[in-house]
């Protein structure tokens, strides 16, 4: 019997102009809080006016991970057009 493949936790982002596209896979934590907050910011900084969060591969998240992505939830609420 084999062992089941190591499950890996990643972050994959891009970005257009106007979005932010992020997928999440395996779990998000506090380990990727800080670099997801740090990509958020610059995107939202640079003008980007919609986050994409894509959790269809993600297995959970921790309370720092859901707090970074309600921060961005909540900046963009502040702007008018966000």
């Amino acid at each position: 019997m084999t062992e089941p493949a190591a499950i890996t936790d990643s972050l994959l982002v891009a970005r257009t102009p106007d979005t932010a596209l992020v997928r999440v896979e395996g779990r998000g934590t506090f380990r990727q809080g800080g670099p997801l907050k740090q990509f958020l910011a610059a995107s939202l900084g640079e003008g980007c006016r919609e986050v994409v969060v894509d959790c269809g591969p993600c297995q959970g998240m921790d309370s720092t991970f859901m707090g970074v992505i309600a921060g961005a939830a909540c900046r963009l609420q502040a702007t008018r057009d966000g």
